[in-house]
């Protein structure tokens, strides 16, 4: 149970990826995550970039979703909630005809997120973990992810 404890919280996989129709930045990634989209995208594995919750939710974006950089930056308003980001996520998705997406997401809620995400979307879904503080608080932060997880596994639909 530890294993599979430290397996989906403190240690889950990030994808190689090579190319996805947009990188999805969450909010809960902070700026290791607004970096690691950065170079995902200028690293040509996605013309669009999307700042899920904009400036408001993810502070240094601000710049970026004003526009007029070399990519697109999409940044949509996004509850506070896992579940609705996924659903804002999937409207997004459907409405650009997505296929293949990267998350960019905290360590300790990539798992929830993915699960989340995944249902809302129907896309292929790659991952990249972040660890948004140091070792502690990623522990801490694993702690109270195990509830967030356990409810999004027992929900149904999107």
């Amino acid at each position: 149970m530890v294993a599979l404890g430290v397996r989906l919280f403190l240690l889950p996989a990030s994808d190689t990826v090579v190319a996805a129709d947009a990188v999805v930045v969450l909010p809960d990634s902070g700026q290791a995550g607004l970096q690691e989209g950065l170079g995902l995208v200028n690293g040509q594995v996605s013309p669009v970039l999307v700042v899920l919750g904009g400036a408001e939710r993810l502070g240094g974006a601000e710049r970026l979703c004003r526009g007029g950089g070399t990519v697109e930056v999409l940044c949509p308003a996004a509850p506070e909630d896992g579940r609705g980001q996924a659903q804002v996520l999937g409207a997004l998705a459907a409405e650009r005809g997505w296929t293949a997406m990267v998350l960019v997401a905290d360590r300790p809620e990539l798992s929830r997120d993915m699960l989340q995400v995944s249902r809302c979307t129907g896309v292929t879904l790659l991952r990249r973990a972040v660890s948004g503080s140091d070792a502690f608080g990623t522990v801490l932060a694993a702690t109270g992810a195990v509830p967030d997880y356990l409810r999004a596994l027992v929900q149904q639909g999107c």
